[in-house]
This record gives structure tokens, C-alpha cells and sequence, in this order.
């Protein structure tokens, strides 16, 4: 079962029902009291603080709440909104916990009334959520996810709340998911579920987190797991967005606010209706116990038998503009021998198409032109899959050193030599800073107009990296810290990144801006891994 149709996420818990039993009362009422304090304060600013109370009826000269309109009551409301939890810790540690906060003012005013929260639906469901808990199956079998997201979007359906929802958090505690109820696995089998969530919501904003088994079904990846035991992150977060104005899918849900003598909390809408869409087509139920393969959908994969969906339905629903990959973890993985030859679970290579063996088709969006990656300590072979097959983009953000205090937790750090991750993470940003630095650069990184990183530059090689910039010339100077930025002339604004013949120097192409986060003096230095990429020191 889901963790309840949770609202905004700045709400921690399930939704509240319009009035509790008896017994209940006495929990509730401080509640109620504290959400009509809060709303008595956003309106003083507008009437000031003597002409405001919530006595019914009012006093001539005094205004009272409850007889202010629908319209006003919304627009007090909204200002009780805060920021969505989520979009504060997706630089973090992942964890299904993301979206919990210690402030829930929009829940307790839900709490007052049936009319105050028929004004507040919209603001309470604006930034959805919804966690799916570990499975308490006896049998081990896989969560099928469009049984626990069906009463939800009956829900959305039933209560006009189609235009409203602009971002969805969708959060899975299990490895094993299913897409359709026979629990048979099949190439891109979530295609009908993403189909089933985007004809009734249109969010702008689409947030996963889950474990990185799960998330590849869910992205239609294939993640490998034979060295999962190596690493300890549990979850992986993959956010993608898109401008608010862009392939809008126009929904017209006839009426407005729910009926508020209605009990909002159940669903219309059936399960098997909603589900029914799901059911796999005749021609396509497995055989002989196979999944079933079928030459539109797959990509094989030479001589060996293996298949991968021709593409990824979750990144051809919509023109995703921006995306964001964390990892999560990488630390446990220093504690074994040999550890740049363990692969972590993962959906980057099929992200960006890359094995070994094979030339793989991309799944990451062509439209996609902002990405971000994150993770603890990622080991240099691991990100190579990323910095040696950048997609084509504007912008890309690097962090690799935690913000908690995981260096300082002696069980997570057990039998890690102390030295090791901070020598991968120079080897990784060692290796974009050569490709930045070719003469010309090559590849995506020709395009690449901001570099930006989440982690402070080592103090030494950013000095170098001052005098190396002053060689390149090309209207470039230190705007502080960690961070060059560029001026262009109209000649350097002419030119084009697709002339292959431009042999200008290196950063000379489109970057715009390099940015670290500040400078520091790293445990392990930078600065000797810089020497060759960027030209001995004179």
C-alpha cells in the first residue's frame, strides 16, 4: 500500500481527514487553534491587527475569516506555502526521507474546516508525493506500481486537481517492482504506467527515488548488480524538468473546487479501470516463460542473446530539459581490493549508451541540455562512463565530496585507506579538465558553455589554473574564488562550435563560466594531477 495520497511535501505524514472521531478531538484542536493563529497573521498586513478576529458573527467595524471569499482565503493561503523539501537535500546523501519537513502549516489549516480545505486543495497538492513502502508479502513478490499509484490518481480526478500538481515525487522503498500484474518482466514494461500518470497529471518537475535496481525498470535501463554488495547506497534520486510552457497538455477538467460536504479522501474511480490500461495486449503475454521480445522495442546486443529496450519510455514522455543523477555512496566500495575494478548498480552507462562492448543507443533525452551528477567519492572508471561520453550540453555540475560527516563515521569508513577516495575524485575532475583543455575541445565539450562544481578547488591547482586561464586568453578573468568567468567580443560571439577546422586554443569554444565552490586545501593535493593537462608551470 502507498504511504497515503500525501500532499505538498512540505506536509509530513498522510492527509487528514475534515474531522477525526471523538477521541481524536483533543489532538486535533491544538492543531486547528495554531492553523487560525497563522492565517489570523497573514492577514494583518492586509487589515491590520485590530480589525481582525475569528468570532462569528463579526462585530460591525471587525473582520471575520470565515466571511471572507473562497478567492481570498486561497491567496492567505499561499502564503503559508514554503519550498518543497526535496529541492533543499537533492545535493545530499539520497534517502526515501527526502521530502519530510518539520513544517506543516498547510496541514493543519486543511484541519480546520471542510471550507478551508477546499480552499487549500490546490496549494496542498501543488508538489505531490507518493511513497511506496516495503512490500509485506510472505511471498516475495514484486510490487506492482500501478496498484498503489491508482487510488492516487483517482483522487487527482476526482477532486479537479489536474492543472494544479506541477511536480511529483514518486518514491519506492523496493528493489522488485512490476509495471503490470501478471508480474512477468518485459523490455520497457512501465511505458503503459508513465503513459497512465501523464494523461492525468502534466507535472513540470518528476522526481524518483529508489533503489537502483528498481529505478533502471522504471527508466527501462539494465542495471548490473554483480558487485552491489560492494557499495551503501541504498537509493539513487533522478530528477527531471522541463519549462512550465513547454508541450502543455491542455487539460480541461470541467469543473472547479471539489464539494465540500464530499469525502475527498476516497477515490471514484476504480482500480481495475485504471489498472485495466496496463494489462499486456494478447500478442504480447510471454511464451514458454519468456518476456516477450518484440523487434520495435528491443536492441540486441550481437551474438550474446542480450536485449535492451529500444528506448526508454520515461524520457520520450515528455521534452525533459534538465536532469539530475545522485548516487549516492560510493565509500564502502574503497574497503575491497582492487576497487577502481568494482561496478557499482547503475543507470548512467544505458543513460548515455555506453558498454563496452557494444555501440549502444542513448536513452538520456536529446532535448536535455542541463545535467547535474552527484555522488560520494565515485571512482574514476566508473565516472569515466559520463566524462569520456558526455551528452550534448549547456551546462554540467560535478560534486563528489559529501556535506555530511560520512568521513568521520569509522563503521562506514571501516578498512578505507583515508587517501583513496580523494584521489579518485582528482583522477575524475582531472579527467573533464583535460578534455576541456584540448586544443580545440572535442567532442560534446565543444558545446559545454558552464562547468560548475559543488566541491571546493584544491588551493594549489587553482593557482595554476589562474595563470594557465591568463594563457588562454580569450576575455576570460577570475569573478572570485573558484570561478572564471568569460566576456565576449562580437568576432568571438560569430563563431560556431560545429567548425571542425576552428583551431583556436582551449577554452576558446563556448564555455562561458568554470565555477568551483570556493578553494580549500584538500587532504590529497590536485595540483600534480594538473601539471600535464594543462601544461608544465614556467
Amino acid at each position: 500500500m502507498v504511504d497515503s495520497v500525501v500532499p505538498t511535501e512540505a506536509v509530513n505524514g498522510p492527509l487528514p481527514a475534515t474531522s477525526k472521531p471523538h477521541g481524536e478531538a483533543s489532538a486535533v484542536l491544538p492543531v486547528a487553534e495554531n492553523a487560525i493563529s497563522l492565517v489570523s497573521d497573514a492577514l494583518i498586513p492586509m487589515f491590520g491587527a485590530s480589525a481582525i478576529t475569528t468570532n462569528d458573527p463579526p462585530k460591525s467595524t471587525n473582520i471575520s475569516i470565515e466571511n471572507l471569499p473562497n478567492e481570498l482565503l486561497t491567496n492567505i493561503f499561499v502564503n503559508l506555502d514554503s519550498a518543497q523539501p526535496s529541492s533543499l537535500g537533492l545535493l545530499e546523501e539520497p534517502a526515501l526521507e527526502l521530502t519530510k519537513a518539520n513544517s506543516a502549516d498547510l496541514k493543519a489549516v486543511s484541519l480546520v474546516s471542510k471550507r478551508w480545505r477546499t480552499a487549500i486543495l490546490p496549494s496542498l497538492f501543488r508538489h505531490s508525493r507518493l511513497i511506496v513502502p516495503a512490500s509485506e508479502s510472505k511471498d516475495d513478490l514484486p510490487c506492482v506500481l500501478v496498484e498503489e499509484i491508482a487510488p492516487f490518481l483517482g483522487f487527482v480526478r476526482k477532486n479537479s486537481l489536474q492543472e494544479v500538481i506541477s511536480s511529483l515525487v514518486l518514491g519506492v522503498s523496493d528493489e522488485k517492482i512490476a509495471g503490470y500484474s501478471d508480474r512477468v518482466q518485459r523490455l520497457n514494461e512501465f511505458a503503459g504506467f508513465w503513459d497512465l500518470i501523464f494523461q492525468t497529471i502534466d507535472p513540470v518537475e518528476l522526481l524518483l527515488i529508489a533503489p537502483p535496481v528498481a529505478l533502471g525498470a522504471l527508466t527501462s535501463c539494465i542495471v548490473s548488480t554483480i558487485d552491489a554488495g560492494s557499495f551503501d547506497a541504498p537509493y539513487h534520486y533522478l530528477q527531471l524538468q522541463r519549462p512550465p510552457d513547454v508541450l502543455g497538455t491542455g487539460f480541461d477538467n470541467g469543473s472547479s473546487a471539489p464539494d465540500p460536504s464530499s469525502d475527498d479522501t476516497k477515490c471514484d474511480v476504480p482500480l481495475d479501470k485504471l489498472a485495466e490500461r496496463l494489462e499486456p495486449e494478447p500478442n504480447h503475454a510471454p511464451q514458454g516463460g519468456q518476456s516477450p521480445l518484440h523487434s520495435h522495442d528491443e536492441q540486441a546486443l550481437g551474438e550474446l542473446g542480450v536485449t535492451r529496450a529500444a528506448k526508454s519510455a520515461l524520457f520520450e514522455i515528455r521534452p525533459w530539459t534538465t536532469l539530475l543523477l545522485n548516487e549516492g555512496s560510493f565509500v564502502k566500495a574503497y574497503s575491497a581490493d582492487e576497487f577502481w575494478l568494482r561496478q557499482p548498480p547503475s543507470i548512467l552507462p544505458e543513460l548515455l549508451g555506453v558498454d563496452q562492448t557494444f555501440s549502444l543507443k542513448p536513452y538520456i533525452s536529446p532535448t536535455i541540455r542541463d545535467m547535474s551528477y552527484i555522488g560520494i567519492f565515485p571512482t574514476v572508471t566508473h565516472f569515466a562512463t559520463l566524462g569520456q561520453h558526455m551528452p550534448r550540453l549547456d551546462r554540467l555540475y560535478l560534486q563528489f565530496v559529501p556535506r555530511n560527516d560520512i568521513l568521520e563515521d569509522e563503521t562506514r569508513m571501516d578498512q578505507v585507506e583515508a587517501e583513496d577516495p580523494w584521489m579518485e575524485r582528482n583522477s575524475c575532475y582531472a579527467l573533464v579538465m583535460r578534455e576541456l583543455s584540448n586544443t580545440p575541445p572535442l567532442g560534446n565539450y565543444r558545446y559545454l558553455k558552464v562547468f560548475e562544481s559543488g566541491d571546493a578547488a584544491d588551493e594549489g591547482a587553482w593557482l595554476m589554473a589562474i595563470e594557465f586561464v591568463k594563457r588562454a586568453g580569450a576575455g576570460w578573468f577570475v569573478e572570485g574564488p573558484g570561478a572564471f568567468v568569460r566576456e565576449l567580443d562580437d568576432a568571438m560571439l560569430a563563431t560556431d562550435p560545429e567548425d571542425e577546422d576552428d583551431d583556436r586554443s582551449a577554452f576558446q569554444r563556448s564555455l562561458l563560466r568554470w565555477a568551483w565552490n570556493g578553494t580549500t586545501s584538500l587532504p590529497v593535493s590536485a595540483y600534480p594531477m594538473y601539471e600535464m593537462p594543462m601544461g608544465g608551470m614556467t
